[in-house]
């Protein structure tokens, strides 16, 4: 939840807050440190929730618009024929 809330951008960004993580974790809970491949580990599933969701998101679109207007071979099609039944 605390590296959701940062929003990071790059990669430096990442780095810093698994940095962070591990200090706060020895100082704060007086634990062992979690390792940095289980920080990592945990902000790259973070990273491919939003992802997945994106992606499922362009796909429906994808698949929606495909129903509608067909593929690119029958746009391409419309447009030929429209072209061609154009008064010059």
């Amino acid at each position: 939840m605390r590296f959701k809330a940062k929003r990071y951008a790059t990669l430096e960004q990442v780095r810093a807050w698994v940095s962070d993580e591990r200090k706060r974790h020895t100082e704060t809970e007086n634990l062992k440190p979690a390792s940095s491949a289980q920080l990592v580990a945990n902000a790259a599933l973070s990273l491919l929730n939003p992802t997945c969701y994106l992606l499922k998101r362009q796909l429906d679109t994808q698949a929606e618009t495909f129903e509608e207007e067909g593929g690119f071979t029958e746009r391409l099609y419309r447009i030929r024929t429209a072209n061609r039944n154009k008064p010059n």
